[in-house]
């Protein structure tokens, strides 16, 4: 496999000069044409991109399409191509910061900044949804600042970029063939999540989380796991933001709750029109095609006479000409340093999965159930994420706000109620599962939600056993299926997924493997020989990984036979390891009864 070049080398025909950044996917240097002098940003994609035959042609194809948009605020393109076996990008180099870098050195940005440099970023996305392109990464990383003249009579320019390995609007979603997720866990949209065909509406979603970041110097989900992040993507609300800045108007937690539903049918028609709504909320009138944001005589006139002090958690005020463009009075002083978010960033590393000290001896009649610990950590919902990440399908529960509206005041009228949703098949195999003879009373329904026809979350299911959560999700294929189940093993093992290293039992914590309803664990079938059908249910019926993480015994498994991925958690292994195996062989679905071991 061909290897990434070294700074001083010349590639494609460019001088490198030095490393600008690194990626999961790319490296970027800043490079020289050696004819004419001239710098420019030169993206290196990793050699194993490179090697993946449908990623190539699909990268050559879109490139072009990417190098076709005519927008001020997009990045130019210059050249695409392949060189030494590597695919690469060719783009205009831009002397100055991004956003990441801003909010990062300033904590956050004063309001009229953020709407100033993404209603610029917003214009650019949605020329390019009306091409039928989708960015899939929008977030403050990829908006590059270009700084003004140095009298200040021009504005800051924002472009941006990465534009040059979008996916069409109605491919599949952030998951490649080979399982990378394509797209920022604190900005993704939560369609890339549940792998359903993605539109402009997920670069909308995104570009509302690095808004919310700009104003209140966080993220939307700030939480410890990756994991959990993209279950709150999915199935939580942020915090408002006036509750993390009281001097924000609060219209604008209706604008987040609107641009941050979960269900893409709920948020604004464009990026322009989120960017207006900003606007609105903030104080400002809504954009007429220039980029002024111009505030209202009265608000101005506060700010001209005193009013409420200036919020020393703020960074410094844009300059002149910005102040000017967004209808701030140029004296307007600033008092007080800025803050800094506690926000972890990018390339930090993950958490590293450890053993717990010692053994544990195996349960027998002489040896009580040992106690329970049940402080529930803050990240507890971080499971459920984790059966949201694939190409499953299906449908599901809108847990978002709606579009902020107040409710009519006619106490004569009554909204019909909601039809209840039938029980799914996999919630009616959880019940008969909880009736069989090893399982009884140890998934009881009362503990189980029917999140969607695909999906159930269990909590507490089994308080005798300590197991703190069980969420159980169908997919439609065994490949959707074991996609999904190598980014769980990932998302709890450092991103790292390595088959038949080590088994899963009463006493192993850390392990995986394949399981059969003989109580055996095969350690020689892979995942590609279950997908092809190569091996039978006698031999295996699905694997599992075990983990023992920050104080909780993780249980991922797969059910073939009904395309299962399931999993469980709790504070001791033995008990989860116990409540596994009643429950693993007593799920049966139609036409596919449980084994009743």
């Amino acid at each position: 496999m061909p290897e990434l070049p070294l700074v001083g080398d010349e590639f494609a025909g460019y001088r490198l000069r030095s490393v600008l950044g690194r990626g999961g996917m790319s490296v970027v240097y800043m490079a020289e044409n050696p004819n004419l002098g001239s710098l420019l940003a030169l993206k290196v994609l990793a050699p194993e991109l490179a090697a993946d035959d449908a990623f190539r042609a699909r990268f050559l194809a879109e490139s072009r399409t990417a190098a076709s948009l005519n927008h001020p605020s997009v990045i130019p393109i210059e050249v695409t191509g392949s060189s030494a076996g590597l695919l690469y990008i060719a783009m205009r180099y831009v002397a100055g910061t991004d956003m990441r870098q801003m909010i990062k050195k300033r904590g956050r940005l004063v309001p009229e900044t953020a709407l100033f440099l993404l209603g610029q970023a917003a214009r650019a996305l949605d020329v390019a949804h009306r091409r039928g392109l989708v960015h899939r990464d929008v977030k403050p990383g990829n908006l590059l600042v270009e700084r003004g003249s140095e009298d200040d009579e021009d504005p800051d320019h924002v472009y941006l970029t990465d534009f040059g390995i979008t996916k069409h609007a109605m491919s599949r979603s952030g998951l490649t063939a080979t399982g990378q997720f394509v797209g920022t866990i604190d900005y993704v949209a939560p369609e890339q999540i549940r792998g359903v065909p993605v539109t402009g509406m997920a670069d909308q979603y995104s570009l509302g989380c690095v808004l919310y970041e700009c104003l209140t110097g966080r993220v939307p989900f700030e939480k410890d796991l990756d994991a959990a992040i993209i279950f709150a993507h999915v199935q939580e609300r942020p915090t408002a933001p006036t509750a993390l800045r009281p001097d924000l108007p609060p219209g604008i937690d209706e604008v987040f709750a609107r641009v941050l539903a979960k269900q893409p049918g709920d948020r604004y028609g464009n990026c322009r029109e989120f960017i207006d709504a900003a606007r609105v909320a903030l104080g400002g009138r809504p954009s007429t095609g220039s980029q002024t944001f111009a505030l209202p005589d009265t608000q101005t006139a506060v700010v001209q006479t005193g009013g409420r002090p200036p919020d020393p958690a703020l960074e410094p005020l844009p300059g002149p000409a910005v102040r000017a463009a967004t209808g701030l009075p140029p004296e307007v002083a600033h008092s007080g340093d800025t803050i800094v978010s506690h926000r972890r960033y990018a390339g930090e590393a993950p958490p590293t999965p450890r053993e717990p000290g010692g053994r544990r001896a195996p349960r027998g009649p002489s040896r009580p159930r040992a106690g329970r610990w049940y402080r529930r950590p803050r990240w507890i919902a971080a499971l459920s994420a984790l059966v949201l990440v694939g190409a499953g399908a299906g449908t599901w529960a809108l847990v978002s706000g709606g579009s902020g509206s107040h409710p009519l005041a006619m106490p004569t009228m009554s909204m019909p109620k909601p039809k209840p949703t039938p029980t799914s098949a996999l919630m009616n195999a959880l019940k008969l599962t909880n009736e069989s003879p090893q399982a009884k009373g140890q998934i009881p329904p009362s503990t189980c939600k029917q999140q969607s026809v695909t999906m159930v979350t269990c909590t507490n299911p089994s308080p005798t056993l300590g197991i703190s959560q069980a969420t159980f999700q169908t997919y439609p294929s065994l490949t959707a299926l074991y996609a999904a189940y190598e980014a769980q093993v990932k998302s709890l093992n450092a991103n790292s997924y390595t088959q038949n290293f080590n088994d899963c039992n009463d006493s192993h914590v850390y392990g995986e493997v394949g399981w059969n309803h003989l109580d055996q664990h095969p350690m020689t079938y892979t995942v590609q020989q279950m997908i092809a059908g190569m091996v039978t249910q006698v031999q295996a019926a699905g694997r599992m990984f075990c983990n023992y993480l920050s104080g909780q015994e993780y249980i991922i498994w797969t059910q073939d036979a009904g395309n299962l991925l399931a999993a469980a958690f709790g504070p001791v292994h033995g008990d989860v390891f116990d409540w596994w195996v009643d429950i693993h062989h007593n799920i049966g679905f139609a036409g596919m009864p449980a084994m009743n071991m």
